[in-house]
Formats: structure tokens, sequence, C-alpha cells
């Protein structure tokens, strides 16, 4: 449930950022939230690359920096669990970025 919050918090902070028109003008995308959704239904493989990056960093580590140590600490071995449990059924993956501290192990 906790992931859930924290998902539609940095949702909001992506609403209020205009849209980066990444897509062209055919699709009349308002806000990087619009993008990024966008992005995520069309992508046939599974994997996202999220448009401006750098806004929607800094609007998830917005939202990080108002977590407590031990909460971070807990979602952040939630998040590894995840994704290492993904890595298990894909080759593919070479790292797991940690959202808390922000570099890869």
């Amino acid at each position: 449930m906790r992931f859930s919050a924290l998902a539609r918090d940095v949702a909001a902070l992506l609403e209020q950022i205009e849209a980066t028109n990444v897509f062209g003008n055919e699709f009349k995308h308002r806000t990087l939230w619009d993008e990024y959704c966008h992005e995520v239904q069309v992508r046939e493989d599974g994997s996202q690359e999220i448009p401006c990056c750098a806004s929607f960093s800094s609007a998830m580590f917005a939202v990080m920096g108002t977590i407590d140590g031990s909460e971070k600490e807990l979602l952040n071995i939630g998040a590894k669990w995840h994704v290492e449990e993904g890595q298990k059924e894909s080759a593919n993956m070479v790292g797991i970025v940690d959202p808390v501290h922000g570099n890869r192990t």
C-alpha cells in the first residue's frame, strides 16, 4: 500500500510538469504524466524509456525525501526484492537502481 501512495505522490508531481512534446503534436499531451502514461501503453516489450528522465527523477526524489530513514530502508529492501525476483526471469537486466541512494547495486 505504501508503494501505491508514493506512486500517487509522484504522479501528482508529474501532472504539474508541462509536457515535453517528445511524441510530437499528434497526441496533445499536456503534462509529463500524460507522456509517461503514453509511453507505458505503447511499449511492447514492457520496458519504459521515461520522457525527460531528469524531471521524472526529480519528482521521485522529492517524494522520497519526505520519507524517514527507517521507512526508506524498508521500502528499499522491498523494491530490491521485487526487482531481484524479476531478474531471475530476465537475463537482460544488468543492475538494480537503488531509488533511495541513487546508485546501482
